[in-house]
């Protein structure tokens, strides 16, 4: 099941006790997971008990060109290494590289949701979106920059994902 699927459903709980029904969509902007064109779908006082609802679950919202972006923090469990994951190419490159560099700083959220976004697409889109990662990192390693902690969130992702495939 892709790792957005909770929080889609969580989201989907607070549009449903609102009395909403509307699209939720992965959001295109990188520092938001899921958008929806709420005030298209509802009334005002609907959608005032929907994104109280959210925010006390924990989610930020902001409105852009009629739509509402939603976000929160997703936090993964400490993982200590990824011997069951048999990925290659981009992905398990960049596995191995963030494995020898544990413990850096937090990473950005707009990297932790993209990697969350590409998971949930599937296909080839972890494989591109590690691609991309793996140039960020060479380049903070080229400026002796720490890496991010990210090991924890691919991993998961290349393990849900491996686990879709094998399905």
């Amino acid at each position: 099941m892709p790792l957005l699927s909770e929080y889609r459903t969580e989201v989907r709980e607070a549009l449903r006790e609102a009395g909403i029904s509307c699209t939720l969509r992965r959001c295109r902007e990188p520092e938001w997971l899921l958008s929806l064109p709420l005030m298209l779908c509802a009334d005002l006082p609907s959608v005032s008990v929907f994104l109280c609802s959210i925010r006390r679950m924990g989610w930020e919202n902001t409105e852009k060109n009629g739509w509402v972006l939603l976000r929160r923090d997703v936090h993964v469990h400490d993982i200590k290494d990824g011997e069951n994951v048999s990925s290659d190419g981009e992905t398990s490159a960049v596995l191995s590289l963030l494995r020898r560099h544990r413990g850096g700083p937090v990473p950005e959220r707009k990297d932790i949701f993209a990697l969350l976004k590409a998971q949930e697409e599937g296909g080839k889109a972890l494989e591109a979106e590690s691609a991309r990662l793996h140039g960020k990192l060479a380049e903070m390693l080229r400026n002796k920059q720490p890496l991010p902690d990210l090991y924890p969130y691919l991993l998961l992702c290349a393990e849900n994902e491996q686990s879709e495939a094998g399905r």
